[in-house]
């Protein structure tokens, strides 16, 4: 969070502005109202700059007080400012300049902007803008681990608190923009455009094991290269038609490797490194074990036999190249008709050439035996798009108009990937008393390349050698490989008609239909039902696998334990089932037998909406404009898709003096879906009020308040996973399954209250004081599960009162101080009893800001 970026490019701007603008700043024409610049050549120049030093106190979670200011102590560069504005317009290279900084020195977000023109020549712009985001709000992911109650010893069977967020993130973007416009007055006009975004940053992301969840070290990368081409034509009166194309290169080289973040003591020379056991920690009565019972053992070394990690690494390189393709048109040509369009064409291709996910584990099961896995494949998606719009606005008379709008969106996203997975199982003990993480993996190529051949650790005929992989009735196989091939699509065709008249002077009125025609296309499950899904951590079925023989009490008669899995033999027969074949070497091969049969599914939805509106002016002080929605769809693609929704937006603005300003704004939203098994309800509210006054140039004041009404409801279905979830109802609409037994209306309500004010006066002509304040005022409920979950920003006050003065010295030299007070209450409960104290997410304290501008 504590940003260290120094006083260095303080240094490095001071420097350039001195050696750059020092000849200039001897002829200054300065006043306290206004700067004149000086004369200098062919141009009028102009400076500014404001720099100074920012001091913090601040109390509590500095981790939360990150997330939401991330404003820390140090020098600061607040804004520097040069222009230069050509005075005869004769000179060759330019007619204005403009360059403007702010942020240097530490501040979160820096920014620098040049401008530079030539009058029918050019006009170049960039940009650059870097952003520092830091993130932990611990409340995320948290597993909340329970304090140990009895029966359970805490002596044997430790709990520990996750005291940050298991997906901190602290990141660093980069991005740059240059745009350049050629002949920008001529009827033939060209734009050339480059783009670069890189983010990069460590953060902190998980792994979610079968029976625990691992921390990792993310080492993230991402970058983003975009070209841009356009023109523009004029050539017919009141018409520009414009084409562009647009290049697109992605690239992700984020890394994960395994943080060890709980690494308990093991017995001297047992395990070849440091032992991860997980950041999830509870034990019966609270629900199930993790990591395992008991942790420590009676010789005060942890239990190598519990769900263990060694080792962890990631790493996937996704390459994405995008064109776009876009052709651009509005025109005035045609006496009472104003009409604009386009239409554009994009592909995507997203490859991943190396994926390598490798886990170095113990899965504390003596009936797996699994010690390692090794996933790896190439993966592929496409993207095809086709967008276009037209619309048209046609005057019947002076008073009455026609409004049309065409929306087309054509896309379809397939993608297929081909994931390869070996598994690596323990050896028996090679020194007396070896279990768990300390047994060896049975490595043997061609699934490690390094590693010496199968027959040489587990020779036959029996396959019954201490260096064998020792696989059980129930291991897995040790290579699988997993076709995913997966479709979804949309096509969809839009037309919006409004008719629009002004009534009166004071009073113009519209109203319209709406239609839209939508297909939604997807392939659904990769095959298998919802149970098989649950039992397999939703991995799609194999495409092929081959199974190994080895392990002790394996017999003739189930090859070894090659014939396991779904390759065991049937009970009362001695053939392999369809599918398998057994090899000259032992191994067995499966070719699944019914391969997933992808077939795509067609959803198509009407939506139908009626358009009201009114514009409203009883007196000319008073304005009042409403809008009003009235839709319908025939069938909804998720379950919060709407079938019924209604819309409703009132806006009035009252001055009843020309330096007073009134507004108040009503927005209702209801989306609706009553089927039974659905029963959606969705409203969105907001109310909001606010005013300003400015009697003179010495005297302003604003106010305003919002209030914000937040509800939905769904009924779900779910698993009884045994984790403490309260005693609900069967769900009734998947009946027959294990893997989704209960039912619950899930809800979700929030209402906000925003308030602010602010006041400016200038009590003489050299000072300016400002002191203002807002705040947010949240209270919530929703459904809990898991009853260890908190409420969290369910209901929370943030109250950010501050300061200002700004006193005029001398002659463009002026000296600021800005106060800013943060206060941010949880009102939900944290640390609360049963459950491992994790520290308050409450913050508060102030930061100023002491400044001196001087404009010359």
């Amino acid at each position: 969070m504590n940003s260290r970026e120094g006083i260095r490019p303080i240094s490095l701007l001071v420097a350039a502005a001195l050696l750059l603008f020092s000849p200039l700043s001897r002829a200054q024409d300065s006043t306290a109202e206004g700067t004149k610049g000086i004369d200098s050549g062919n141009y009028n120049i102009q400076q500014s700059a404001e720099a100074g030093y920012r001091a913090t106190w601040i109390k509590g979670s500095m981790d939360n007080y990150g997330t939401f200011v991330n404003l820390n102590s140090g020098l600061r560069l607040f804004d520097y400012t040069v222009t230069m504005r050509s005075l005869n317009h004769k000179d060759l290279l330019m007619d204005n300049l403009t360059f403007s900084n702010f942020g240097y020195g530490g501040d979160p977000y820096n920014v620098s902007r040049l401008r530079i023109d030539k009058n029918k020549l050019y006009d170049l712009q960039v940009m650059f803008r870097r952003d520092q985001n830091f993130w932990n709000y611990n409340l995320f992911l948290n597993p909340f681990n329970p304090t140990v109650i009895a029966p359970t010893n805490p002596a044997t069977n430790p709990s520990f608190a996750v005291t940050s967020s298991p997906h901190t993130l602290t990141r660093i973007k980069r991005m740059q923009d240059y745009n350049l416009t050629l002949l920008p007055q001529s009827r033939l006009r060209f734009r050339l455009g480059y783009t670069r975004n890189v983010d990069v940053g460590p953060a902190f992301s998980t792994i979610n094991g079968p029976a625990a969840r691992y921390l990792l070290n993310e080492d993230y990368r991402i970058t983003m290269n975009g070209y841009r081409l356009g023109v523009d034509f004029r050539f017919l009166p009141k018409t520009t038609i414009s084409y562009d194309q647009i290049l697109e290169y992605d690239k992700d080289d984020t890394t994960d490797t395994l943080a060890f973040n709980n690494v308990l003591p093991q017995a001297p020379g047992t395990v070849p490194g440091p032992v991860d056991y997980g950041i999830e920690w509870f034990y019966p009565p609270q629900g199930g074990t993790r990591p395992c019972t008991p942790v420590f053992l009676p010789s005060g070394y942890a239990n190598p036999n519990c769900r263990v990690f060694l080792g962890y690494s990631r790493y996937d390189n996704p390459r994405n190249f995008m064109p776009t393709e876009r052709l651009s048109f509005q025109s005035m040509f045609i006496k009472n008709l104003e009409i604009s369009g386009s239409a554009s064409y994009s592909t995507s291709d997203n490859v991943i050439s190396t994926f390598n996910d490798n886990m170095n584990e113990w899965t504390a099961s003596a009936a797996v035996k699994t010690r390692g896995v090794l996933n790896s494949g190439p993966a592929e998606a496409k993207m095809v798009a086709v967008h276009a719009n037209w619309s048209g606005v046609y005057s019947l008379t002076s008073k009455l108009r026609i409004i049309d709008l065409v929306h087309f969106d054509n896309w379809r996203n397939p993608g297929f990937s081909d994931l390869q997975s070996a598994t690596l199982f323990a050896t028996q003990p090679q020194v007396a008393g070896q279990v768990g993480i300390q047994l060896p993996q049975a490595q043997f190529s061609p699934y490690v390349p390094s590693a010496p051949a199968f027959a040489i650790i587990c020779p036959g005929p029996t396959f019954n050698a201490s260096t064998c992989p020792q696989h059980t009735t129930g291991a897995l196989p040790d290579f699988t490989r997993t076709l995913i091939s997966t479709y979804l699509g949309q096509k969809m065709v839009s037309n919006t008609i409004q008719l629009q008249a002004d009534i009166t002077k004071r009073i113009s009125a519209r109203i319209g239909y709406m239609y839209e025609d939508r297909v939604m296309t997807d392939t659904g499950y990769f095959g298998g039902s919802v149970d098989y899904y649950e039992t397999t951590n939703h991995v799609p079925p194999y495409a092929s696998a081959t199974f190994y023989p080895g392990g002790a009490g394996g017999t003739a008669a189930n090859d070894f334990f090659a014939a396991r899995g779904l390759c065991a033999i049937p009970s009362g027969s001695t053939s392999l089932p369809a599918g398998c074949t057994l090899n000259s070497d032992s191994t067995i091969s499966y070719v699944n037998p019914a391969p997933a049969n992808h077939v795509r599914v067609d959803l198509p939805i009407a939506e139908h909406v009626g358009l009201a509106g009114l514009t409203l002016r009883p007196m000319d002080s008073l304005r009042i404009y409403a809008d009003f929605q009235f839709g319908y769809n025939s069938r909804s693609y998720t379950q919060i898709f709407p079938r019924q929704f209604q819309s409703y937006k009132i806006h009035a603005t009252y001055k009843p003096k020309r330096w007073a300003t009134i507004d108040g704004a009503i927005d209702i939203h209801e989306n609706r879906d009553n089927v039974s098994n659905i029963n959606a309800l969705e409203h969105g509210r907001t109310y909001s009020f606010g005013t300003t006054l400015t009697p003179n140039s010495n005297l302003s004041f604003s106010l305003g308040y919002n209030y914000t009404d937040l509800y939905m409801q769904s009924y779900i279905c779910f698993k009884d996973t045994g984790f403490g979830i309260a005693p609900y109802s069967p769900c009734a609409f998947f009946s027959g399954t294990t893997a989704i037994t209960l039912g619950a209306m899930s809800t979700y309500s929030n209402k906000q209250h925003y308030a602010y004010a602010d006041i400016m006066w200038k009590p003489v002509n050299r000072v300016t004081a400002s002191l203002g304040y807002s705040g947010t005022f949240t209270g919530g409920d929703t459904l809990f599960l898991n009853p260890r979950i908190l409420g969290g920003t369910l209901a929370f006050n943030y109250q950010k009162p501050f300061a200002a003065v700004t006193i005029d010295l001398y002659k463009g030299l002026s000296y600021k101080t800005v106060w800013n007070y943060y206060g941010y209450n949880l009102k939900t409960p944290v640390d609360v009893s049963g459950l491992q104290p994790i520290g308050s997410e409450d913050f508060n304290g102030s930061t100023a800001t002491f400044s001196a501008r001087y404009r010359f």
